[in-house]
This record gives C-alpha cells, structure tokens and sequence, in this order.
C-alpha cells in the first residue's frame, strides 16, 4: 500500500512538472529573468521557464546576538516537522537559552534547513523571530507557498544532497544552494497550483489518519488475534465436543494415579499445593464435559538446586545446552553431565521474573535462579503449555518481582484428553499465521 509521505512526494513532483493545473492552464504570463544555463531536470510546460535558485530567491543571512531578543521566538529545524513545512511548538530565545548569534527573519519568510536537507526541513514564519544558524531565511517573489513545495519536493531534496554528499554532516551552502534550477511557472499558475495543492494534501491528510490506524491494526491484530484464538481454544470453540472422547475426570484419575510415580522419576519428595478455594475463577464457560484444574494438580514441580549453575558459568560454546528464564531457548553451554537434567518427556519452564515460557523436550543443565520447571503428568503437555500462555496474558506484571505464586493460582479448562490433542493440532496451525502478520 502507498504511504501518505510517498502520496505527497508525488503530489508534489506532480505540481513542479505542471500537471495539476493542465486544464486551468491559460496564456496570462508573467516571466522572470532566468541565468539558467544547463541542462532541464524534466520537461516543463512552455510557458515556465528553469531558474537558478538565486535568480528568484535571496538568501536573507542576518545574524545578531541572541541576548539583543530574548523575548522572541526561536526556531531550529528540531521544531519543523519532517516533510510537510508544519511548524510544531517553539519556545523564546531565553527558555532555549541561545548563547551563539542567530539570523533574525521576520513573518512570511521561509526558514530553510540547509544542515541534513534529506530531512526536509522548511517552514513559511508565521511571526517575527530568530532562528538557528544552521537555517537560512529566504525572501522571494514567487508565491511564497509554491517555493515551499519546491523546497519540500524530492526532486529539490535530491540536488542538495547531490551538493551535500560529501560532507560529514549533510549540509548545502549558499553558493552551491544559489545554482540549484528551479521550474517556475507564471504567479498567476503559482496560486493555482498551491491552490490544488492545498485541495490534494488535505485528502492526504485524512489518508494518514486512516494509514495510521491501519498500521495499529497491524501491530496490534497479531498480538490480538493470538489472543483471541487461545480463548477459543481455552473455551471449547475451536474444536466439537465428541462423545466418543473419554471424560475429562478420567484426565485428573489418571493424573493421581500417576503422580507417585511422576515425584519418584524425578526424586522429588515433596510438593506445596494451592488451595483450590484460592484459585482464580476462569473468565469465561466451558464445555459441559471438560473440568477446570491447576498446576499443582496437573504437574509436579522439580527442584533446581541439583541441576542448576551460575550465571557466570555457562559458556558460549560446550556440550549441554543451558535454559534459563530469559527470552532465548537455549542460554548458552556447560560441560558437566552431573549437572544434566534428564528430560524424556516434556518440561516446561516458566521464568519467574520474566514471565517467559518455553516448551524443552531436551535434556539440558538449570541457568540462573528464577527458573521453575513444570512437569505435566497426564494432561497433554502442548495442551497445557498453550493453556498457560493464555494464563499469562492476564498475569501482573510486577516488575523483576516474582510471578509464579499468580500463575499457580490460576484455573486450567480441562477437556478429554483426545480434545486436547485436537485442540493442540489446530493451534499449532493457526498461531503461526498470525506471527507471518508482525
């Protein structure tokens, strides 16, 4: 899609080449003495004529002491706005505390930028003032709106940098600013085509409002659509209801039955349950058929101590991978398989300061304090990993302070174990689509 810059790029080439006002075109003229000897930039209507820049521009330098005009306002090219001549909020030459000499300009002069003239910097004055050195004032008699689109085009953009490449910070002088062509067309054509300017612009204007909404949308729909279709899928709405599954309850009777031999796999001797009368209520219904649980429930915790290093010990380089709580899979390296964590199956691993989560099915070394591993015991481990991202959409964010005392309070749906998988199957599918729309 066309941005609303490259619509008033084009608006503007459009205006210096004479195609806005082809059929409001007339025989009045009012020609202006041209030293321009070259060659033309682009073909030009016959009744305009290529400038030099100093045959219809005076640069009006006038630099004085700033403590001469403390009450006056000041304007440096911090305060125009890139590419559209739009002055933003300006403060007086005693607030911005200006030591070095500025050139006075009075109202209806343009202020030009000549450092980084990529940027696009000019401004019609709407007020006497100073403004930085780094800027030129300039009187004309052309209208003064049209020399501020020709200022504001790439095509004049493109010849300054051409004359300003070479220096370590991009910047036109007058001499060479003074050569640039310019096409000028009639003062009566100049009004008609700020005329249709103005007209087009303020339909760009209403373009960027949309554009910007537009570009929110994209930026939040990703994050938003992952939402939504986690709760979906947390509801029951992705998938139906069969009643050939098993019964949800048979999910938590096999999660007891399995939990003994779940602790003594892992050597875990003991594990601190929350309450079920102190867990979160879902936000929302679900199937008549599923069960609501929680973590401690549904998995065991392992302790770290056993397989855990510093931080100041895992290497870039080694032979077992390193997981921790931060925002990569693997943390870096260690080599000594005594601090091996033996992972057959699955173990997810939520970091208590940065609420990260991450599905390991790897054997791999502790990294860091804050790191909790989560071993589910019957519930279909991809299932419960999706369902605690969802969890954690919700979940406070308090800080680097800890986060795993709130996520184990919140409730789990529960569906038949044959749902889950489907469930997993069609989030495995749908999420990716909308990490393709970042």
């Amino acid at each position: 899609m066309i941005s609303s810059q490259e619509l008033r790029s084009s608006i503007y080439m459009a205006a210096l080449q004479g195609k806005l006002t082809t059929s409001l075109r007339n025989e009045n003229t009012d020609y202006y003495i041209s030293t321009f000897v070259g060659k033309e930039e682009f073909e030009i209507p016959p009744m305009w004529k290529w400038c030099k820049f100093a045959d219809v521009v005076t640069i009006a330098t006038n630099l004085v002491d700033p403590d001469e005009h403390p009450d006056d306002f000041q304007i440096a090219p911090d305060y125009i706005e890139k590419g559209t001549g739009r002055l933003l909020p300006c403060h007086t030459v005693a607030q911005n505390k200006i030591r070095s000499k500025n050139h006075l300009f009075h109202s209806g002069q343009i202020i030009y930028s000549k450092i980084r003239p990529a940027l696009r910097k000019a401004v019609i004055a709407p007020f006497d003032g100073l403004c930085s050195a780094d800027m030129y004032p300039l009187d004309t008699d052309l209208n003064t709106e049209f020399l501020l689109l020709c200022l504001l085009s790439d095509y004049f953009t493109k010849l300054t940098l051409a004359k300003s490449a070479r220096e370590k910070m991009p910047k036109i002088n007058q001499k060479d600013l003074n050569e640039l062509p310019l096409p000028i067309p009639p003062i009566e054509e100049q009004q008609r085509i700020v005329n249709r300017v103005n007209e087009l612009l303020a339909k760009v204007n209403d373009f960027k409002k949309i554009e910007q909404q537009l570009l929110a949308l994209k930026s939040a729909f990703p994050r938003d659509m992952r939402t939504a279709i986690l709760q979906a899928a947390m509801q029951g709405k992705l998938t139906e209801q069969l009643e050939t599954d098993s019964s949800a309850d048979q999910v938590l009777l096999q999660t007891s039955k399995l939990r003994s031999a779940t602790l003594s796999k892992y050597k875990i001797q003991s594990t601190r349950a929350t309450a079920n009368d102190s867990l979160i209520d879902l936000p929302f219904e679900i199937p008549d058929n599923w069960q609501v649980s929680s973590i401690d429930t549904l998995c065991c915790m392992i302790p770290t101590k056993q397989y855990q290093i510093q931080q100041k010990e895992i290497q870039s380089e080694g032979m077992y991978p390193v997981v921790s709580q931060s925002m990569n899979m693997i943390e870096g390296y260690y080599d000594d398989a005594a601090k091996l964590l033996k992972n057959s199956n699955v173990i997810l691993i939520f970091g208590d300061h940065s609420k990260t989560l991450k599905y390991v099915d790897f054997d791999f070394i502790v990294g860091a304090d804050g790191t909790k591993l989560i071993v589910p015991i019957f519930i279909n481990p991809m299932f419960l990993y999706y369902a605690l991202q969802y969890n954690l959409i919700n979940l406070p964010d308090r800080g680097y302070a800890r986060h795993f005392g709130l996520l184990r309070k919140t409730q789990i749906p529960v569906p038949p174990i044959e749902e889950q998988q489907r469930i997993v199957e069609y989030l495995d599918r749908l999420l990716p689509l909308c990490d393709e729309l970042i």
